[in-house]
């Protein structure tokens, strides 16, 4: 089929990929430009560069609500719209485009996490499962009728980042087959049972601050959903400390929450501990623990905030 894909994110350039040998990609529609790292350069996402390498056409919308847009959309003539991570509410009238609608794939087991922020969510909780699901969008977020569904463990320390590009990975043959349907007229979509939806928010940088009364493993959880954006961190001598890397400790300590205790981890509440692994001091790069404590001298014994 003729398909224009909505993606802005590296873990969904595997499925643009597949969509190339499968299917004629007409567009690519991504996020502009954007600036990043300490000099805001501007940056093309990650999808954009890969479909450049891919040599299909790039289109990137500052708004989808537009006349324009939506004429430009239109003279693509495509059979079928996906959208992938692409960051943007699409609206009903660019839904109502392409012949056989618009597919979604969302990276939870719908209803559960609709909403923007599904795989930190689940890694957030501690669940042990979750899943990626294929959807025929309508005017609601997250709220059309399913079109395939798997689901999958959740390996214990699994990070945000790997957990996205495995869950990607797992929508490629439900996507191929939801397409395959589509074009046969053979698709039977599955209303979501509603009463039973969930919904994520938005991730703020507050959110990765560090409640040293928490338990270590909620701490860890924390620290797998929110890794690389907003991070992991609390306050150390009146400046930001991102946590790096770290993992829950067996030892013990009656010290109070928030204790840098010797050889280098942090106590937690009831008594739990996180052990460092590396850090970063607002300003300065990257740095092992070790090293950071050799640089540091009063850093243990001290109070994280």
């Amino acid at each position: 089929m003729k398909v224009v894909f909505f993606g802005s994110s590296d873990f969904v350039i595997q499925v643009l990929e597949s969509l190339n040998e499968t299917q004629t990609v007409l567009a690519v529609i991504t996020t502009p430009d954007a600036p990043v790292g300490r000099k805001k350069t501007l940056t093309e996402t990650p999808v954009a560069e890969a479909a450049k390498k891919l040599k299909l056409p790039v289109l990137k919308f500052e708004s989808l609500k537009t006349v324009e847009t939506l004429t430009e959309l239109s003279e693509l003539q495509a059979d079928i719209f996906v959208v992938a991570s692409y960051g943007k509410i699409i609206p009903q009238t660019i839904l109502n485009l392409p012949q056989f609608g618009v597919i979604n794939i969302h990276p939870s087991l719908l209803p559960i996490y609709r909403g923007p922020t599904p795989i930190q969510t689940a890694l957030r909780n501690g669940d042990t499962t979750t899943g990626v699901s294929i959807i025929k969008m309508d005017a609601e977020v997250d709220h059309g009728p399913l079109l395939g569904q798997t689901s999958t463990n959740i390996e214990p320390n699994e990070t945000f980042r790997g957990l996205s590009l495995r869950l990607f990975g797992l929508s490629i043959p439900l996507l191929n087959q939801a397409l395959s349907e589509c074009e046969a007229g053979t698709s039977k979509p599955t209303e979501q049972d509603h009463v039973n939806a969930t919904f994520t928010k938005s991730l703020a940088k507050e959110d990765g601050q560090i409640d040293w009364s928490e338990p270590a493993d909620k701490i860890f959880n924390q620290f797998r959903a929110y890794d690389p954006w907003p991070g992991l961190w609390t306050k150390w001598d009146g400046q930001f400390l991102k946590i790096l890397d770290c993992k829950p400790s067996d030892m013990a300590s009656k010290s109070s929450p928030g204790t840098v205790i010797e050889p280098n981890s942090v106590v937690c509440g009831n008594g739990t501990t996180l052990t460092l692994i590396s850090v970063q001091i607002e300003g300065k790069q990257p740095t092992d623990i070790q090293s950071f404590i050799r640089g540091h001298k009063s850093f243990v014994g001290s109070q994280l905030l």
